[in-house]
């Protein structure tokens, strides 16, 4: 609860807005970012220059001008001070800080409030409350910004049945191959010409809600091409591919029905999008299909330290044939937070999932070294089924800037005609925020969030650094079959000068084993990811 002295006797509200706030940024800086906070339920949920609607059931305090200092992370529990002078032209404040102090917020909690409330009602009031909250289990491809309900912008629109914005996202890849041993080159054949430059994904579309339903329904709708990968002189141009078409409504007891392509509830490295996620690319992906058509429903338990989704797929709408001809899945995936620390900063994750697939198109794999460009390192030849069955199981550790997770994957396939083959996917990746900045864990969906910059290049600052590791494993031999083995070292670095850029590094080793013979590499992708808001 938000309380401190006189102010809590009287507010019993989790809703606090203060207003009249100017951020201090860089202590070399004189430039300040003038601006208003709102504070739900111990969180702080928006950073906005535009001065914030005050409701029936919210405490709205007047900071006057003061001078902010500590941490604004969005979605975490806030922690600064508010100091009647700018302490970077009044040396003898850091001396003697506190007669200056008027207003401290630790952990959600109040500790000094000298501000007086504020009833006004200025024009041009923003609604913090009419924004897209985004409620269902799989977040947009992209992470929605805080001020995304600026409605002044060009990319949002904002009409009496319809709300929204138009996103999109470029990543450009360079994948440099740093060594090949020669019983690697026996098994792929030489990569020389496999490294070069590509773009990594090209992809826009929009994000919304639909008004004039008492609960308003959330849509996505997100498209990739790849036509600028083709010469002026190909007259094929129809390479639009539709990566998202989704309709998100809530039912009764909190729980959404979403409806379309989308991905399925499985894993803690593929619900959320692979832009944000600490390696350039998943290695969770090895088994199933990025996204497929269909229905799910989810929601939370126990106070949401549990979450939960469940669905039904079949790609006929894009297929060959109809329902009976395509594969249809049944997936589903449950999370709980079994232990968490007051402020959240600290938790242990745990998950279970499983796919169960009729088996109607049968399987074959290509799996690559995680570097998008890379051919496949691994492959099968096509395999009859009767049925398919994948299960994961999953756990993670946060403690503030750290997060360690690791996930198993058991893949038994059903095998038309022969005995069953098992092939297994694992992996441990771990993270490290050099900048501080810590990511939120999403209770809806039992993931995590991306890196909230505090203080981009923009602002001064030095945006948000992460250092982060992986081992991964594939292990594709079952009885006589052997399609090979293979093991990936990884390291990154990811820097995000700002929330809507990125530029990452991934190193890798790999072995791979097959018939005996153990081939080696080592390569290297940096990426460049542009987001438009």
């Amino acid at each position: 609860m938000i309380c401190s002295g006189a102010f809590a006797q009287t507010n019993k509200e989790e809703t606090l807005i203060i207003r009249n706030v100017n951020v201090i940024t860089n202590s070399s800086d004189s430039s300040l970012f003038h601006v208003n906070l709102l504070i739900i339920d111990d969180k702080l949920e928006l950073v906005s220059s535009e001065v914030l609607t005050k409701k029936e059931n919210s405490i709205a305090l007047d900071a006057k001008g003061g001078y902010l200092i500590g941490n604004l992370t969005i979605d975490t529990a806030p922690k600064f001070l508010i100091l009647k002078k700018d302490p970077r032209k009044n040396f003898d404040l850091w001396l003697n800080m506190e007669p200056h102090i008027i207003f401290a917020i630790y952990d959600g909690n109040i500790r000094i409030n000298k501000l007086e409330e504020d009833n006004s009602s200025p024009e041009n009031q923003k609604d913090p409350y009419g924004r897209i909250k985004w409620f269902a289990y799989t977040p947009p491809p992209f992470a929605l910004p805080v001020n995304y309900s600026d409605g002044s912008k060009w990319n949002h629109w904002n009409t009496k049945h319809f709300k929204g914005l138009f996103f999109a996202a470029l990543a450009m890849d360079r994948l440099y191959w740093l060594s090949q041993n020669d019983d690697s080159k026996t098994q792929i054949g030489s990569l020389e010409s496999n490294a070069g430059g590509e773009i990594r994904g090209l992809r826009f579309g929009a994000i919304g809600t639909v008004k004039f339903l008492k609960k308003p329904w959330s849509y996505t709708v997100f498209v990739a091409t790849n036509a600028f990968e083709k010469g002026f002189e190909d007259s094929e141009l129809n390479n639009l591919t539709f990566y998202d078409y989704r309709l998100d409504i809530p039912l009764p007891k909190q729980v959404t029905l979403s409806i379309g392509k989308q991905k399925e509830p499985s894993s803690i490295e593929r619900v959320p999008s692979s832009l944000f996620n600490s390696m350039q690319e998943r290695a969770s992906d090895a088994f199933q299909p990025g996204r497929n058509i269909g229905a799910q429903l989810s929601g939370n338990l126990l106070k949401k330290r549990m979450s939960w989704a469940a669905g039904v797929f079949n790609p006929f709408i894009e297929k060959d044939g109809g329902i009976s001809d395509n594969e249809t899945v049944v997936v589903g995936r449950v999370t709980g937070v079994p232990w968490a620390s007051k402020t959240g900063n600290n938790l242990l994750h745990i998950g279970v999932s499983n796919r169960y697939s009729n088996g109607n198109n049968g399987a074959q794999y290509g799996i690559t070294p995680e570097f998008n460009k890379s051919i496949n390192f691994i492959e099968t030849d096509h395999i009859s089924t009767n049925s398919m069955n994948l299960t994961g199981a999953e756990i993670g550790w946060m403690m503030g800037p750290y997060w360690i997770f690791s996930e198993y994957i058991f893949n038994h396939l059903d095998v038309s005609g022969s005995e069953s083959l098992n092939f297994n996917q694992f992996q441990i990746t771990g993270s490290w925020i050099l900048s501080g900045e810590h990511r939120s864990y999403r209770y809806n969906n039992g993931t995590t969030s991306p890196i909230p910059v505090a203080i981009g290049v923009n602002q001064g600052g030095r945006g948000a650094w992460e250092l982060t590791a992986r081992f991964s494993n594939y292990d594709l031999i079952d009885r006589n079959i052997n399609y090979g083995l293979m093991n990936i070292y990884s390291l990154g670095l990811n820097w995000w000068p700002t929330e809507f850029a990125n530029v990452s590094f991934n190193f890798r080793y790999g072995e791979v084993e097959q018939m005996g013979v153990k081939g080696r590499t080592t390569g290297l992708n940096t990426r460049l990811l542009l987001l438009l808001n």
